[in-house]
């Protein structure tokens, strides 16, 4: 079945480079030797007039009229230098042809210190790069286009993704800054910032409403520069967090100031990208992310759920102007759509077993942004595509999160479904790969992995009491979200569940439920007593009732064996071929929560996130969201320490096999058995003659417990060592079930024994 192009409006767009960088408020200094000084900005197309007011320190105040340049286009570009400066602020003053006059702040603002105010002038060319002439040529560098030239792709990321809010305790640029020697020495070649888009309040970053405008309570434009810089000189490749498919509620002027907006969607306001007046609404987005690159010198770009712009018209003219414009930027689409299928000739059509929709990381022609040729082609070429005559079958990004991926790694951790698992696999050689984003923690309860896996193992959801407050909050829910009382009674208790097994877990690894063991040479009496003392003082207030029977040995064992599962899903997704991403905290298995932690000034979202989320949002979430919160003990420092030490070696491990980073899976060699929920595969480089057989035991059994019941597997041809073990001790396993100092030798085809413990994952790499 053939899909239908979506509909669009033609586009007047000048490509030359100086056309995207002629917005906003652009001052002339000796920095960047412009002759003037300039306004310009888009606004509804039937307005009379706009006028730029600029305010001086000292208080006096001057206007310039801006000239109509035609279809809601105003500029101005003859002020003299020296006129306006950096640091003056201005606002634009709107004469609609309804009579109405607003005044805005700037839509291309590059500093916004004031929620809803007057925006701040800005010279870009200020600041003093320290790293780029060693950067451009570093071996750790990530370019798009890397193609055996010696540089990295894609595909060879790690990527550590942050929130600078809640990173440290300084809630800052400079917080971040601070540590990222940390995260270079734990083996990530890159560091993904949420944070950008100016919000105003401690948040995500995913509500932001001034595009180009670097948050200015986190530091500003400048701290965000000095962050970038120190980042590549520690040999991180850096990706910004962008959003392009709404604005959030505080402060957005764009619906005043011209026709930007189409309505809502899921997420806040929506942009009009495809609708009337729309050319210029395009030209905004793409030029926001432009501005990214050009002006902080980012590696890349991670752009939010791209699906919701509802344009891939926009979405490709983006990948061809910076295809063009910055050939070595590479974009990563959080996009999440599936059942599409594509050929070589630019046909696509729906296939509902494809998990991806293959167009979103086809690559452009290069006929399609111009590659190689001069500005004229480059323009002949876009025009191309927004007249239709390209079609939409390649969008043109370089990878995408892969959602399949992650929720068939999670369903083995609960209900093993390896047949799917292993599709996924095959399917995300080319997609960012990840055991939790911030979305799977934040999104719910804001739990972590090992919280979320122990609460089937301590049967919570079946086991809490609801109080009155509970039941009126799911009251609130049902009505809210248009549910049964009874499903909003369900979620209420899952979301109870969820939390505490949360603060069990925090408390285990504080060591705060040791008083209550059960010790082998305790009498029957003093036992029972420690039950009920846990039963009264822990389980009880956290509305855990008495038939849940839950034991210090239960709690401890539930909190072990989520941590194998997370270990064994770790290993699985840093040993697939393909980039690969880890959120703050789960390099060492922290416990800190990551929950929604926005105050809203312009909308009570308050009473709305508690009975959603079923904690209180605002500053309490954000000061239990951040790292090092914890007081951990002794021993639970001891358990995340050697998590690190897993995330570490595999980092280490990627770093040396090509062939699980930009390698394939060999499907000859795929091992997939549901019965014992072990599966395998075989990365390969047929470049580097490197390999490296994964092998994953989602099941709880062990291999071997006893004598003479090691597991049976075969392996491909050649000899195999192992390399990475996650019962290791080392990891915080038993180490019980090695296989080290052996030499296996596979022909493919006979069955060869190995040691496995229960959820784990195993590496081996062939030898000869």
């Amino acid at each position: 079945m053939r899909i239908e192009k979506v509909g669009f409006t033609p586009l007047s767009f000048g490509k030359k480079l100086e056309e995207h960088r002629s917005w906003g408020a652009r001052v002339a200094t000796e920095d960047n030797q412009k002759e003037n000084s300039s306004f310009k900005i888009y606004v509804y197309p039937d307005s009379k007039g706009v006028v730029a007011g600029v305010i001086k320190p000292d208080g006096s105040k001057k206007e310039y009229e801006l000239k109509n340049q035609g279809n809601g286009v105003f500029a101005k570009t003859d002020i003299k230098k020296g006129e306006i400066s950096p640091g003056d602020k201005y606002y634009y003053t709107i004469y609609k042809g309804s009579g109405e006059v607003d005044t805005v702040k700037d839509p291309y603002t590059f500093k916004q210190e004031e929620l809803i105010g007057a925006s701040t002038i800005y010279d870009q060319s200020a600041y003093r790069w320290q790293n780029d002439a060693q950067w451009k040529n570093s071996p750790e560098r990530i370019t798009r286009t890397a193609n055996g030239n010696g540089k990295l792709s894609v595909r060879d990321a790690r990527i550590y993704a942050l929130n600078p809010d809640s990173f440290t305790d300084k809630r800052s640029y400079e917080g971040v800054k601070d540590k990222l020697k940390e995260i270079k020495e734990m083996g990530f070649n890159t560091v993904e910032i949420m944070h950008v888009e100016n919000t105003y309040s401690y948040n995500w970053g995913y509500d932001g409403v001034d595009k180009m405008a670097a948050s200015d309570y986190l530091g500003g434009p400048d701290k965000l520069k000095e962050l970038v810089d120190e980042a590549h000189k520690e040999g991180l490749n850096v990706v910004f967090d962008i959003i392009p498919n709404h604005l959030g509620p505080d402060g957005a002027q764009l619906k005043t100031t011209g026709p930007y907006i189409k309505g809502p969607n899921d997420f806040g306001e929506a942009f009009n990208f495809e609708g009337e007046n729309s050319e210029y609404v395009r030209d905004y987005i793409i030029n926001s992310a432009m501005n990214w690159i050009e002006n902080y010198h980012v590696d890349g770009l991670r752009l939010d759920m791209t699906k919701y712009m509802q344009s891939d018209l926009t979405l490709k003219q983006m990948a061809a102007e910076i295809n063009y414009h910055y050939p070595d930027a590479f974009l990563i689409a959080e996009d999440g759509r599936g059942g599409v299928s594509i050929d070589n000739n630019g046909n696509y059509w729906t296939n509902s077993e494809e998990v991806h929709d293959k167009r979103v990381t086809s690559p452009l022609w290069a006929e399609e942004y111009g590659a190689g040729k001069n500005e004229e082609e480059h323009t002949k070429a876009i025009q191309r595509i927004i007249r239709g005559d390209a079609n939409l079958s390649r969008i043109g990004m370089d990878s995408e999160w892969d959602f399949n991926f992650y929720h068939q790694l999670d369903s083995i951790l609960y209900a093993p479904n390896t047949t799917n698992l292993i599709n996924a696999a095959l399917n995300a050689q080319h997609s960012v790969k990840y055991v939790k984003s911030h979305d799977e923690i934040g999104n719910y309860e804001g739990t972590r992995a090992v919280s979320k896996l122990m609460v089937p193992k301590l049967r919570l959801n079946d086991s809490m009491a609801l109080s009155q407050r509970d039941i009126e909050r799911a009251k609130d829910y049902a009505k809210s979200k248009g549910k049964s009382f009874e499903e909003a009674i369900y979620i209420v208790t899952c979301q109870k569940a969820q939390l505490a097994s949360e603060d069990l877990a925090i408390k285990f690894q504080k060591g705060e439920l040791d008083k209550y063991e059960v010790v082998p040479n305790m009498s029957r009496e003093e036992a029972q007593k420690q039950r009920d003392r846990l039963q009264a003082y822990v389980l009880s207030p956290l509305g855990i009732n008495s038939s849940s029977k839950i034991t210090y040995n239960r709690i401890k064992k539930a909190f072990n064996d989520s941590m194998a599962q997370n270990k064994m899903a770790l290993a699985l997704t840093y040993s697939t071929p393909g980039p690969k991403m880890t959120f703050q905290g789960d390099e060492n298995a922290d416990l800190t929560p990551f929950r929604f932690f926005r105050q809203f000034e312009s909308v009570p979202y308050e009473e709305y996130l508690y009975t959603e989320k079923g904690y209180e949002p605002g500053m309490d979430a954000l000061r239990e969201s951040t790292l090092g919160e914890i007081n951990y003990s002794e021993s639970g420092k001891k358990r995340m320490e050697q998590f690190a030490n897993l995330a570490k070696d595999l980092n280490k491990l990627n770093n040396e096999n090509s062939a699980i980073r930009t390698g394939y899976i060999d499907k000859s060699t795929i091992i997939d058995h549901p019965m014992s929920q072990v599966i395998g595969y075989c990365s390969k480089d047929t470049a580097t003659n490197n390999e490296i057989f994964t092998i994953t035991n989602a099941g709880e059994t062990n291999y071997r417990e006893e004598k003479d019941n090691e597991y049976w597997i075969k392996f491909p041809k050649g000899r195999w060592v192992e390399v990475l073990n996650t019962d290791d001790e080392k990891y915080g396993g038993s180490a019980r079930h090695l296989n080290k100092d052996e030499v296996i030798h596979g022909d493919g085809s006979t069955n060869r024994p190995i040691n496995m413990a229960g959820y784990s994952t195993i590496c081996f790499k062939r030898v000869g």
